[in-house]
This record gives C-alpha cells, structure tokens and sequence, in this order.
C-alpha cells in the first residue's frame, strides 16, 4: 500500500486504484476545506485603542462537494460569514456586544406581516361563504 495514494474516512481506508481515479482530487479538496474552517475564520485579530480591546467574531457556514471520476470529476467549496458581534475587554472585564443586523429583523418582520395579511384573507373569505 503506497502512503501517498491513501485516503482515511471514518474507520475505513481507501487506495487510489485505477478503479478510484482522482483520490488526490479529493485528498486535496478535503484539505482545503480544513484549512477554512479554523478559529481565525471566526475570530478576527483584536483591535486595540483607548484601553480597550475588540474581538470581532463571526458565523461561518460551509460545505463542499466532491464527484465524478477521471476527467469528469470535480468539486467545490462555498462558505458564508456573517458578524455576530465582538468581545470587548475593558479593564479586566470581558463582556460579548452583539451585532445588530437590521435588514434580518426587516426580512423577519415581513414575513410575519404576510402570514398574518394571508390569515386575514383567509378568515375573511371564510365569512363570506
């Protein structure tokens, strides 16, 4: 078994064969998404000024998808981040400052006034039969 055509998933050990082309393929794509999915994705470097330190921090989702053999194989990577807000330090106290993002609560506030307009119409064409 040669290290290098070797793929560990889960307890099970895959060898790149002829039957398996494009193991580096995969090899590679899963060490890219490793390498983007780490605390610094997360938490970006502190800021500091004035005695005070910020830790700014963010939601991150992904996923990645790998397929297909020999020349028709390929794959791909997607992450999103959004802020979520920032520690900030301040004479030895630490305390979390979320973010407000307002177009969520706009989207959010929409979608409540169309179900209770869907409801309205709902009830008022049930009075009229």
């Amino acid at each position: 078994m040669n290290p290098d055509n070797v793929f560990a998933s889960g307890n099970a050990v895959i060898e790149e064969s002829p039957a398996r082309p494009g193991l580096g393929q995969v090899r590679q794509a899963v060490a890219h998404i490793a390498e983007n999915f780490t605390a610094k994705r997360v938490y970006a470097e502190p800021c500091q000024g004035e005695g005070v330190t910020l830790i700014p921090a963010a939601e991150i989702r992904g996923g990645a998808g790998v397929g297909g053999q020999g020349e028709g194989a390929g794959g791909g990577l997607g992450l999103r981040a959004r802020p979520v807000g920032a520690y900030v330090m301040k004479d030895g106290n630490v305390e979390w400052k979320p973010a407000f993002d307002l177009s969520r609560v706009v989207f959010r506030g929409q979608i409540v006034a169309l179900a209770l307009l869907l409801t309205i119409g709902w009830i008022w064409s049930r009075r009229a039969l």
